[in-house]
Order: structure tokens, then sequence, then C-alpha cells
């Protein structure tokens, strides 16, 4: 059975004092550790002489006292399990040749998941104001797995990670507008399938094969794929072309059919005064299309519903329209310009 008792234990930095349940000359159960300064420096429970469950660390205070620098779990002395970390201000102690806190800026910097003293696993991250830095997964300390970084507390980005640089699928939002999605290596953008999105572009424009003679087909086929729905993994080269050009063929051939389809009504009940001309090949009024892809803030569709796909990715439930395709953007010609969404 332990028994309350007060332990004075030698270390480098002088003698600390602790007060609390002992079993066999060490602390175990319930106690609290003092600096040799005699502020405090932990409280909570014990095994062995080690700290471990749930207890809370001090960081020593220059002038005196203690700040609070962690509460959660301990494991073998070390920060272990689900926790809140906390920072101050320090200054370096000429006398003492070491640093210690002066509490200023004290505030909360990780919440969330530690192993061997590291933050480690699932948590937030908070900058200097107190605002959300960042929330995701974390390596011994570093950003990796997927995860969602904030400036003055707005999203700027949400996706991959590696070694605490942006790598993988990902996506930058600017003003809380998206500004790109794609991949990313080593914290840069990878253009590369902007290039070949744009080579696609002007082989459709202009007919010319040299145009997208350097175009991977697995490219070929997600784009067929992401457009207009449909396509094959056993389609070849030409095969996936030729689609392309029959798919922008019946696309474009909407755009001479305007003085027709004026009096008409789309599928969502608007008249057709300004026709704008879907990927799934329906006519649509301007209105229409403003209404089904307008964005909030934070660059999400606010009358698109979301779900979560097998990647456990929230993406937007596109409807189906005409010819039972998905409607996932638009073109309006008469404001010369696509909105790819």
């Amino acid at each position: 059975m332990p028994t309350f008792g007060i332990l004075h234990i030698p270390t480098p930095q002088g003698t600390t004092r602790y007060e609390g349940e002992i079993v066999n000359h060490k602390p175990h159960g319930t106690g609290k550790l003092y600096f040799p300064s005699g502020a405090l420096c932990y409280s909570g429970s014990f095994a062995e002489g080690l700290r471990n469950g749930k207890g809370k660390q001090w960081q020593e205070g220059h002038r005196g006292g203690s700040w609070l620098h962690y509460h959660g779990d301990f494991l073998a002395d070390k920060k272990h399990g689900r926790g809140v970390l906390y920072l101050c201000e320090r200054v370096f102690d000429q006398k003492r040749k070491t640093f210690l806190y002066n509490g200023k800026n004290h505030r909360r910097a990780w919440v969330g998941n530690f192993l061997n003293d590291h933050a480690n696993g699932q948590g937030k991250e908070f900058d200097a104001k107190g605002k959300l830095a960042y929330h995701g997964k974390v390596d011994m300390g570093l950003y990796h797995g997927q995860g969602k970084l904030y400036e003055n507390g707005k999203l700027v980005y949400q996706g991959g990670w590696r070694n605490h640089k942006r790598h993988g699928q990902g996506t930058e939002f600017l003003d809380g507008i998206q500004n790109f999605k794609g991949k990313w290596k080593h914290d840069q953008k990878d253009l590369t399938e902007e290039v070949y999105r744009n080579h696609v572009a002007l082989f459709l424009e202009s007919d010319d094969m040299q145009k997208v003679s350097k175009v991977p087909l697995p490219f070929l086929r997600k784009y067929l794929k992401n457009i207009y729905q449909i396509g094959s993994k056993a389609w070849k080269r030409k095969d996936v072309l030729e689609r392309l050009k029959e798919e922008h063929r019946k696309v474009t051939s909407l755009n001479t059919v305007h003085t027709e389809v004026e009096a008409q009504e789309d599928l969502f009940g608007n008249e057709i005064t300004i026709p704008c001309f879907g990927n799934d090949g329906g006519v649509y009024d301007l209105r229409s299309m403003m209404y089904m892809f307008a964005r909030n803030r934070q660059g999400e569709y606010e009358n698109i519903p979301y779900h979560y796909d097998e990647n456990d990715e929230r993406v937007p439930s596109f409807r189906r329209m005409h010819a039972a395709k998905l409607l996932t953007h638009y073109s309006c010609p008469a404001l010369d310009e696509w909105n790819l969404n």
C-alpha cells in the first residue's frame, strides 16, 4: 500500500522535492514534484518513480514560479497519449546557463496525440495569436499525412503532406476561393496536368494530333471520364482521341442554336435568355448555372451537397441532368469563357 510522504531527489540541476504517495521509496500514485527553486514542476500520477498516467507539467519561470507546459497523458516519464501543449516566450539565464520562461504570450500550441514526448498523430496546432494554424496528422512533430493549413484562421491549403511539406493531392485557397487543385511535390505545385489540359484544349480546337503527342494515355482517359463521364480503360489512344473530338463537336454544335433556344426553358424551369452549355450536353440559362455553382467564402458549393468518397475525402455530389449525365461545369459563349469549377 502506498504511504504519503516527502522525498528529496538529487538531479544535475539540484535537489527536487516530491510530496505524495510513495512505494518502495519511489513516487507511486498521486503526487507533486517541485523544481530546486521551489516552483511547481509536475502534478499528477506516478508509477515506480516516473510520471505515468494523467498529469500536468510546468516550465520554470525566469523570475520565480512556473508556467503550465502540458496537461494530458504520460507514459514512462514522457508525454504519450492525448494532451495539450502550451508555449510561452523564454530568456537565457546567464547565471544558470539555461533557458527559463517569462510567461509572455502563454498559449496552447498543440491539442492532440503525443508519442515519446513528441506531437504525433491527429491534432490541432495554433499560432502565436491563438488562431488555428493546422488541423491534421503529424509524424514526430512534422506535418505528415492529410491536413489543413490555415493563415490568420483562414484555410489556405487542404491535402497531403510529407515531412512538413505539401505533397500529393492538395487544394490551395486564396481568400477562401479555390485557387489550385492538383498534385504537389516537395511543397511545390505540380503543373504537369495543367499543361496536359492545355494541350488537349489546343488539340480539340485545331484537330492537330501533334498537340497531344506527349500527353500520356492515362491522362487522356481520365480527362474524357472527368469531363464527359464516358470511357474505358480498354480503349486505345486512337479510340480516346476520337471520342474526345466527338464529344467536343457535340458541345460546340450547341453554340449555333442560340436563337433557337432563347424562348425555351432549361431543366431548372428558367427561361433561356443567356444560353450556357453544360458538359452534359444540356442548354441552360446563365441564372441557373450561377445559382447551381455558387460558392461561399470558403470556396465550397452552396447549392450542391457533399459526400465522402472511397478515399474518405469530402467531394461534391453533382446532379445528373441532361441524358442522365453529371453536370460538373459549363461554358457560356456570351461571356466567352469556360467555368470549370
